[in-house]
């Protein structure tokens, strides 16, 4: 729970407390809750997610990557290997894109800030009771998705320029901590050796960091406000294939795509693209461009009630490129492309 309730509910309870409260204090708060609330997985069973996510939690409260860097590498002392490479990768580009949670302001603007623990909201846990029912009694394999007939495009600029056609800015990148933002058109045409972008336009080629002086190609900042399209990711450890009865992974992360192309398709909400992460993970592209902000962000907590990862609904936050090659050299397999839904 890298978001978590424990933090939110210790907030200050009065205004007077909320303008009083030493910014330092409460900023070491929040990075020893999110540490207690987010302990290291065993090897082999999703670490280096964990890394990412922990140091794009905490990585904003810090004045140095290395002071990112020497914290997770204290919270995953038990992992039982050397995690300092994964470590810096990892810090190094957390740091220049992590954001407080919403509400947690700087400089206490009595107008802007109040104790609403609104301001703080944070986002359900995942529903296995719902989960479980869904496996069981819808359960729906990938296979259902790949049109063996009519295959999708695997090439990532023709995707690319299918869901983005009026040549805007975009963010993509060959690695995590390797991206730049600039036009499609100025892209090279084979896009094959990135893997990773932004889901969405961008409305400048560099934005602010939050609470900082510096700039970056990606952050919250130089994304375009209303949101084109939202990312789910789906990805299952084993402790939640025990769990939920020995369905294979795939399986449960297809399951939960269709199941919200079910819920959205009455909203508007409408499946793109499914792509493979290259790894154990699924990326569903929908199209939210009828919804507003907040029909977005309800639609986002019944994906995560799923097991939907809430990491990706950072509006600057990386997903898989269709089509594109991840850093370890597997593909990016476009399972599914309908830009009739576009």
């Amino acid at each position: 729970m890298l978001l978590n309730e424990k933090f939110l509910a210790t907030q200050p309870q009065s205004q007077a407390e909320t303008r009083t409260a030493s910014l330092a204090y409460r900023k070491q708060r929040y990075i020893d809750t999110v540490i207690e609330n987010s302990p290291p997985p065993t090897q082999g069973d999703g670490v280096h997610s964990w890394l990412w996510k922990l140091s794009l939690s905490i990585a904003w409260a810090f004045d140095s990557e290395s002071d990112v860097v020497a914290k997770v590498l204290e919270a995953g002392s038990g992992v039982g290997r050397d995690l300092t490479r994964e470590a810096t990768l990892a810090a190094r580009n957390a740091f220049r894109t992590s954001q407080p949670p919403t509400g947690f302001e700087a400089d206490f603007d009595e107008d802007r800030v109040t104790a609403d623990s609104s301001s703080y909201k944070s986002w359900p846990e995942r529903d296995w009771s719902a989960m479980k029912n869904l496996f069981n009694e819808k359960p729906f394999p990938l296979k259902k998705f790949v049109d063996v007939e009519h295959p999708p495009t695997q090439n990532p600029r023709e995707i690319l320029e299918t869901l983005f056609p009026h040549d805007p800015l975009l963010c993509l990148a060959t690695r995590a901590d390797d991206f730049i933002t600039k036009r499609l058109s100025e892209f090279p045409d084979d896009l094959k050796n990135f893997s990773l972008l932004v889901p969405n336009e961008m409305s400048a080629v560099q934005g602010k960091v939050a609470h900082s002086d510096r700039l970056s190609y990606r952050t919250n900042d130089n994304v375009a406000e209303k949101r084109k399209f939202i990312v789910i990711e789906c990805d299952f450890s084993q402790d939640d294939i025990d769990r939920a009865g020995g369905i294979s992974r795939e399986t449960m992360c297809s399951t939960v795509i269709a199941e919200l192309a079910r819920i959205g398709s009455p909203l508007g909400v409408k499946l793109i693209a499914l792509i493979s992460s290259g790894g154990k993970s699924l990326h569903a592209f929908f199209s939210v461009s009828r919804l507003t902000d907040e029909q977005v962000r309800t639609y986002y907590e019944r994906a995560v009630t799923l097991g939907a990862d809430r990491a990706v609904f950072t509006k600057s936050q990386l997903c898989r490129l269709p089509g594109g090659t991840r850093d370890d050299g597997n593909a990016q397999t476009v399972y599914y492309f309908n830009p009739n839904n576009l």
